[in-house]
């Protein structure tokens, strides 16, 4: 009974995402798209939440909604357009419930990669090193009527994207992605004690050198500003996996990504800047991350191995795996790893490239 009402509420999602993505991409009035959408989620409510009386989510089994509370939705500004919803708590003065529908995009890349720096943060932990990531929930639902995927993602709440932070610290100008400052502005913003700043500043710390090193040994690709968040206490995460395994955009035949990971003077600035004590303490950090990874890498081969029969675009044969290894350096011992993984970390700060690309993804997406 709960997975069919799950699947007919998916499928009528459905039918609003498409409705939403023609009405944005005919470029029609967005009052206009605004209202239809509102009109569609009442009658989502009216016709099968309300006479359900909720539903368990698919992404979370342990979370019961209600209905819509539609004046808290909204629609994305991004290519596939996908949906804000927010649904009311069955529980009795319960929080509510935030979720973001996809529909054309494959989110069991998404789902593998989560998994996946799940468990690298497991292997983390069991050695005593915990950089307190946030991986968040998403589900792959199935695929639309094109054969397009389906899914949800629970977002993390009391978050921003570092392309929101670093224009909202300029002003609204797309010149803070040239700014060192805007992140640790924001932080201060949130943290205004020196206590609490300081805690923040360490999770900021932590949360970008686990996030560095697991981008860096998965090849997560399509990194820019937009799909890197920070959260009110400084904890750095990343979104939106449908690249990798070094699978990196290019336009034009050239490569739009020439470092293997983001990671930028902004977030350098938040430790103090290179040569400081705790940037030293910061490279330390994804060295011992990244030695940790090594001692475990027959088990991260694994988990990719396993899912080679899915059919996933770019995990298509045991090969594709190879990446994975060679970017764990497991036949160069431990000081080269350690060599390389600095050499690395030094061309990402120096990648003025990276900076370019996020004044103009700021610039793009800042109305």
């Amino acid at each position: 009974m709960e997975l069919r009402q799950q699947n007919a509420a998916c499928k009528k999602l459905i039918n609003i995402s498409e409705r939403i993505i023609s009405l944005t991409r005919r470029k029609t009035d967005e009052a206009v798209t605004q209202k239809a959408y509102a009109d569609m989620l009442l009658k989502l409510n009216r016709e099968f939440f309300d006479p359900a009386g909720g539903m368990t989510l698919p992404s979370d089994p342990r979370i019961r909604v209600r209905r819509l509370l539609v004046d808290r939705c909204k629609y994305m500004s991004s290519k596939m357009v996908p949906l804000w919803l927010c649904f009311s708590n069955i529980d009795d003065g319960g929080s509510n419930i935030y979720i973001m529908f996809k529909n054309g995009d494959d989110l069991r890349q998404d789902m593998l990669t989560l998994q996946v720096i799940r468990s690298m943060d497991q292997m983390w932990l069991d050695h005593g090193l915990d950089l307190r990531l946030r991986p968040y929930d998403v589900i792959a639902t199935g695929v639309n009527s094109h054969g397009q995927g389906v899914g949800m993602i629970m977002p993390v709440m009391g978050a921003s994207t570092t392309s929101k932070i670093a224009m909202e610290q300029a002003g609204g100008s797309a010149s803070g992605a040239f700014k060192d400052d805007v992140f640790i502005r924001y932080i201060r913003n949130h943290n205004p004690s020196a206590e609490s700043y300081e805690k923040a500043a360490e999770n900021f710390l932590l949360s970008c050198a686990g996030y560095l090193v697991a981008t860096f040994v998965l090849g997560i690709g399509d990194r820019h500003n937009g799909n890197i968040m920070i959260t009110e206490r400084g904890h750095l995460f990343h979104i939106d996996f449908g690249h990798f395994l070094g699978n990196f955009k290019s336009k034009y035949g050239v490569n739009r990504e020439r470092s293997a990971f983001c990671f930028t003077p902004e977030m350098a600035a938040v430790m103090g800047g290179p040569g400081s004590k705790l940037f030293k303490h910061f490279l330390d950090v994804c060295q011992q991350a990244f030695h940790i990874l090594r001692q475990n890498c027959y088990i991260l081969e694994l988990l990719f191995i396993l899912m080679v029969p899915a059919g996933m675009p770019e995990l298509m044969v045991n090969q594709d795996v190879h990446y994975l290894r060679d970017k764990l350096e497991l036949f160069g011992g431990d000081a080269n790893a350690e060599k390389v993984l600095r050499q690395e970390i030094n061309l990402a700060l120096s990648a003025f490239s990276r900076r370019i690309d996020n004044f103009f993804h700021i610039y793009k997406h800042k109305g």
